[in-house]
């Protein structure tokens, strides 16, 4: 047979058999995690726990390229390693092709790390350790969405510490001012009619 692109491609077949488990999403397991509802929350509730759960089961695939770690359920496995790119080369692959997924090095404000982290810790601002954001714009997003509270305090300080600097800045100006007049005060003078 000619060396053509599916000749090198690992089969779908060989993928399928070589599929790691993953843990089935949600936390559900037969043995932990059972109680759904405890009942307690309102008139009329019942309490309901996990009995069992069929699934075909959860995999981990990778994209060959970026190495980027997905979770597939079993019974869309197929139609997930059947996808392809436009070149024709196949997406995932069930195997770790041990290519290191790209991350950024953009801290959160609220990194143990931050500058202003002792002000932080003053406030009472929880500390988050994410440290891996593409940039400066994820990382607002980032405190928009997972830290509205604290973000929000923050911008509060900042604006109230650029309103003193500014009000400092005019002060200083004015005295400048006041002493290149030679100390007397400057007056507006009316216009003739």
């Amino acid at each position: 047979m000619g060396d053509s692109q599916q000749d090198r491609e690992v089969s779908v077949e060989e993928m399928l058999r070589d599929a790691t488990a993953s843990a089935e999403p949600g936390g559900y397991d037969n043995a932990n995690n059972r109680i759904v509802a405890r009942g307690d929350t309102g008139e009329g509730t019942a309490p309901m726990i996990v009995s069992s759960i069929k699934s075909a089961g959860w995999v981990y695939v990778w994209d060959n390229i970026t190495g980027e770690r997905s979770i597939v359920n079993r019974n869309m496995l197929v139609g997930q390693l059947a996808k392809r790119r436009e070149d024709g080369s196949l997406v995932f692959t069930t195997r770790n092709p041990g290519i290191t997924p790209w991350r950024g090095e953009v801290k959160c404000i609220l990194h143990p790390d931050d500058p202003n982290r002792r002000a932080y810790d003053d406030l009472g601002l929880a500390v988050c350790k994410k440290s891996n954001m593409p940039n400066t714009y994820q990382m607002r997003r980032h405190m928009e969405k997972r830290h509205k509270a604290e973000y929000s305090a923050i911008q509060e300080i900042e604006k109230d510490a650029k309103e003193r600097e500014a009000r400092s800045f005019q002060e200083s100006l004015m005295k400048q001012m006041a002493n290149q007049s030679g100390g007397t005060s400057v007056t507006r003078r009316k216009a003739k009619k």
